[in-house]
């Protein structure tokens, strides 16, 4: 239930005063199964819904905690959890709420798939775009990504949060539902601190 849990929370969070905008900036992040990884790219029987990924040309074993924050606050809107093997683009749908003004987000959700649910639902695109192999990126494409990926890069403030003051780096569970459980939670503690952090603000800029 821990779904209903943040709702909860976001309800009191809001009713102190601080307000979730409409902009959104979705991203991923990788943990580690609490498991040895398994030899040669199988799957743990000890933890079969986890999976494998790469990045930076490290191979990890484990879970995805992807996620929406608010392009202002700063705040966590949704977190979803998969295994390390779904790509980012996939859950790109199930994070957003429709009434988003502007979604940002990196190169890997830039499909011809995402930019359509964002223009179905009259959302402003600003995910980063791909090169294409072989040839070279257009010049307008790479300073937009830079001006895009300054409010994008908000989003590695969170999950830097996660990894080291909240231990997220490798995982405590095992199963897909463990991880849900744990995501939601952590979503929920950082919301609370930030919480805080923006009703301070606010008290100084008051007074």
């Amino acid at each position: 239930h821990t779904d209903k849990l943040f709702t909860l929370v976001m309800g009191e969070i809001e009713q102190q005063g601080v307000t979730l905008k409409s902009g959104a900036i979705i991203d991923a992040t990788v943990v580690e199964s609490s498991v040895r990884p398994p030899c040669g790219g199988t799957v743990s029987s000890k933890d079969p819904e986890a999976g494998w990924t790469k990045k930076r040309d490290k191979w990890t074993y484990g879970y995805k905690a992807h996620l929406a924050s608010d392009e202002e606050t700063g705040l966590i809107k949704k977190v979803i959890t998969t295994s390390a093997d779904v790509h980012d683009s996939q859950v790109f749908g199930q994070l957003l709420k429709g009434n988003e003004t502007a979604v940002y987000a990196d190169k890997a959700y830039g499909s011809k798939e995402n930019r359509e649910i964002l223009k179905g639902h009259g959302i402003a695109d600003k995910l980063m775009y791909k090169g294409t192999r072989g040839k070279k990126q257009p010049n307008w494409q790479v300073q937009i990504n830079k001006v895009w990926g300054r409010t994008r890069g908000g989003v590695e403030r969170i999950f830097g949060h996660m990894k080291t003051g909240m231990k997220l780096g490798r995982s405590r569970y095992k199963g897909w539902e463990r991880h849900q459980v744990h995501f939601d939670l952590i979503a929920i503690a950082y919301n609370l601190r930030q919480c805080v952090t923006l009703l301070n603000k606010k008290e100084k800029l008051a007074g």
